[in-house]
C-alpha cells in the first residue's frame, strides 16, 4: 500500500504516469485513478451538462463515462493525450445517450445556474463587476435564448457548438474525438455557426413579430 505522502504526490505525476501506475497494477495502483477521475470530473460534467441538457441526466452520464474509462484504460496506447481519449469517450457516451432518446424527442431544459459551476470564478473579479439586476435578468434571458437556439440544431452541430464555443477545444482536438480530418472539422464548426446565427435569427424575428 503506498503511504499518505506518496498518494499526495501521486496529484503532481503528469495523465500518462498515472495511467502506466494504474494499469501496471490496478489494485496497489487504484489511488492513481482517483488521481485522475478528481482532474476531469469538473470538465467531463460540464461537457456531458452541456450535451445531455440535464444536470441529473449529466450526473449519470458522468458516472457512467467514468467507468467506460476504468475498463477501457488498459487498452490506452498513448497515441494522444490522455484528456483526448477521455473526451473521445464522454462524447461518444454521450451521443450514444442522445440517440437512445430520439425515440421520445423533447426540448433540453439545461439548468443554467449548473453551468456556472462548472466554470471557475474569480471572486475579486466578480467584486468589483457584480451585475445589477437588470443586467443579470437580461443575461439569463440571453442564455435562455441561445439554449433554445442550441435544442433546435441538428447533433452534429450541436455538438460542434458546444465543444469549440463552450468547452473551448481545440480543432485537433475535436477532429480527434469525431476521427474527421481537421479541414472537415473546421467546416462543420462554421456551418454550426451559420445554423446557430440561423436559428437565432429567426427567433429575434418571432420575437419582433
Amino acid at each position: 500500500m503506498a503511504s499518505n505522502s506518496q498518494q499526495h504526490d501521486l496529484s503532481q505525476l503528469s495523465d500518462d504516469t498515472l495511467v502506466q501506475l494504474f494499469v501496471s497494477d490496478p489494485q496497489r495502483n487504484a489511488k492513481a485513478f482517483e488521481v485522475l477521475v478528481e482532474r476531469y470530473q469538473g470538465k467531463v460534467f460540464g461537457l456531458s451538462l452541456r450535451m445531455m441538457g440535464s444536470r441529473e441526466e449529466a450526473e449519470d452520464q458522468a458516472q457512467e463515462i467514468f467507468v467506460k474509462v476504468y475498463r477501457s484504460l488498459a487498452r490506452f496506447e498513448g497515441r494522444s493525450r490522455f484528456s483526448t481519449w477521455l473526451y473521445r469517450i464522454a462524447v461518444n457516451a454521450c451521443l450514444d445517450a442522445i440517440e437512445k432518446r430520439r425515440r421520445r424527442p423533447q426540448a433540453a431544459d439545461i439548468e443554467w445556474g449548473d453551468l456556472a459551476e462548472t466554470e471557475p470564478v474569480d471572486s475579486e473579479l466578480l467584486s468589483r463587476h457584480s451585475p445589477t439586476p437588470e443586467q443579470a435578468y437580461l443575461h439569463k434571458e440571453q442564455s435562455s435564448v441561445v439554449h433554445s437556439a442550441l435544442s433546435k440544431l441538428e447533433e452534429s452541430h450541436r455538438q460542434a457548438i458546444v465543444q469549440r464555443e463552450l468547452q473551448g477545444l481545440s480543432y485537433q482536438d475535436m477532429a480527434a474525438n469525431t476521427r474527421i480530418g481537421l479541414s472537415a472539422m473546421k467546416m462543420r464548426v462554421h456551418r454550426a455557426r451559420k445554423a446557430l446565427a440561423s436559428v437565432l435569427q429567426q427567433q429575434a424575428q418571432l420575437g419582433m413579430a
